[in-house]
């Protein structure tokens, strides 16, 4: 028998079952924060890997905030072959899982690039939020510091195909953050799916380098409409936070600001952004904590990279 509110006003009901009956209500109600957001016109789809798992608390907590559902595709590490290894090594956190409303984790793959595993992130999540009419599509390094504004920006795209934080040019479109079509996403991976597999077609393809460029010559290919922001364009891997996005919606991408700083002697993204036990040792977490909890430039100078 179904659970209703209804049946729960019953005034003969007993109290012990009513106990337990509304338990069971609460946690079936309990259902709809996340499960209404499939209401919405727009979804969020992020495309990461075990690379960015220090990045991915600072990310998930700042898109849960948008209030979208939530879908998370991740590239698998785990080789078969390998009996040894476990799948927890290289998982994302428990809080970091509770926070998103879709998981998917595609077969272990060889390719040993980004391109190959980025298209299943891409074709996978396509294909899983086709019922919405519009993809918020970021990475697991990006956060937003201002989510309260992505309303706005979401109104930029008018009746365009697709709109991404730039930098965008003629061979490539920046990969980081975008948003696009649904249905024109589902043509953007068929066309990368075209060109990649089987093998033979990738060599036929060999100009088309990474998801930037095959993403650029699909949406010429296919007459898209792209719509280039207002402004200046958020750059990717760089410190010079300033464009549409970022003063919409604060758009970072804090690995790269990361890798940015510790190269080119500047300061680096403050550590909320940062889990220090997925750090890379390189980046001494220790140092970048010291520097913003006392400000002190000396201790930079220790970080930087020589």
């Amino acid at each position: 028998m179904p659970i209703t509110r209804e049946y729960l006003k019953n005034p003969n009901l007993p109290e012990e079952e009513r106990v337990q009956l509304q338990a069971k209500l609460d946690r079936c109600m309990a259902n709809d924060e996340w499960a209404n957001k499939i209401f919405k016109k727009l979804a969020v789809l992020v495309i990461s890997y075990p690379g960015q798992r220090a990045y991915l608390k600072a990310s998930i907590e700042s898109l849960s905030k948008l209030g979208y559902f939530i879908a998370f595709t991740y590239d698998n590490y785990v080789d078969p072959k390998e009996d040894s290894v476990d799948h927890n090594f290289y998982m994302p956190d428990k809080e970091i899982l509770d926070k998103i409303d879709l998981f998917i984790l595609p077969h272990h793959q060889t390719w040993k690039d980004v391109n190959y595993p980025y298209f299943w992130g891409a074709k996978w999540g396509a294909n899983a939020l086709q019922g919405f009419d519009y993809i918020f599509v970021t990475e697991g390094d990006f956060v937003l510091d201002k989510p309260e504004g992505f309303e706005q920006l979401f109104s930029l795209i008018g009746d365009g195909d697709i709109m991404t934080c730039g930098p965008d040019n003629d061979l490539e479109i920046s990969s980081g953050a975008y948003i696009v079509k649904s249905k024109v996403f589902l043509q953007l991976v068929q066309y990368m799916q075209d060109r990649f597999i089987p093998f033979e077609k990738y060599e036929q393809y060999q100009e088309l380098t990474g998801a930037e460029s095959r993403i650029r010559a699909a949406i010429r290919e296919l007459n898209l409409k792209m719509i280039s922001v207002p402004g200046e364009p958020t750059p990717d891997c760089t410190h010079d936070l300033k464009g549409t996005w970022y003063d919409l919606v604060g758009l970072r991408h804090i690995q790269g600001e990361l890798d940015y700083a510790f190269k080119k002697g500047l300061i680096p993204p403050h550590y909320k952004y940062i889990e220090e036990k997925y750090l890379q040792e390189i980046y001494n977490y220790k140092l970048v904590k010291e520097y913003w909890d006392t400000m002190d430039m000396n201790v930079l100078k220790n970080w930087w990279h020589k």
